[in-house]
């Protein structure tokens, strides 16, 4: 199982979590998602492409671009502490 880390701006509590895993989740490539400190941890099969998670994320009203997705978490951290 491949994974992606995806910084998503707008999150401020738990409903903001769950609406937005709900979203991701209704992608069938997509198998888990956790989220923890404005990062989304997501575990897939096949071939998700960054501009399907922008799409999901978007169409519920939160923010996250090119740049805040990556499959190595410490590139994401270094970006969020060191813009």
């Amino acid at each position: 199982m491949k994974k992606k880390y995806v910084k998503i701006d707008g999150i401020h509590c738990e409903h903001c979590i769950d609406t937005i895993t709900n979203e991701l989740l209704k992608n069938e490539k997509i198998e888990k998602v956790s989220i923890k400190n404005n990062i989304a941890h997501i575990s897939y099969d096949g071939n998700l492409s960054n501009r399907e998670i922008i799409k999901a994320v978007k169409k519920v009203e939160y923010f996250t671009k090119e740049e805040y997705i990556s499959d190595n978490l410490k590139k994401i951290d270094n970006r969020i502490h060191n813009p």
